[in-house]
């Protein structure tokens, strides 16, 4: 691959648009994949009607910091024990505090380890993937100004 200041003007708005389209494929993969998971976790959330007491078996990180905590909580439904995990919004409070708690479950009844706890399946890295599929979709009207005023000057 050339070096920027070795390639021809033609060359450079050639590269300068296959940034712009590389950019705009990076953007619709990125929103289809938050879009993915916002309908994973709505799925999930509407297929889980019933609900019990689980107890917080395991905490992450527990070394006593105040922190939003990723917690393992085990859970019985017909004598059958499951469990579920995620980060788990009980504000932020010490880790240590928080084992052996109760806390609710929500599972599907007709698949009982499908289940979430505490207000419903996180979704906030959903909020990340739109974020970077902006950044991308920002950067597309720069690659094509680039390659416009390359092909002006040529």
């Amino acid at each position: 691959m050339k070096a920027w200041t070795n390639m021809t003007k033609e060359e450079q708005a050639s590269r300068s648009m296959k940034c712009a389209i590389g950019s705009a494929v990076l953007a619709i993969i990125f929103v289809v994949l938050g879009v993915l998971g916002q309908v994973r976790a709505n799925n999930l959330k509407s297929r889980c009607t019933a609900e019990t007491t689980g107890k917080v078996i395991s905490v992450f990180p527990s070394n006593g910091r105040r922190v939003q905590p990723y917690l393992t909580a085990n859970y019985s439904v017909d004598g059958v024990q499951y469990h579920t995990s995620g980060r788990f919004s009980y504000g932020y409070t010490s880790a240590d505090t928080l084992t052996r708690k109760p806390v609710d479950v929500h599972y599907d009844p007709a698949a009982p380890d499908k289940s979430y706890a505490a207000e419903g399946p996180r979704t906030g890295f959903v909020f990340i993937f739109f974020v970077v599929a902006a950044v991308f979709a920002i950067a597309i009207p720069a690659f094509i100004g680039q390659a416009n005023r390359i092909r002006a000057r040529m």
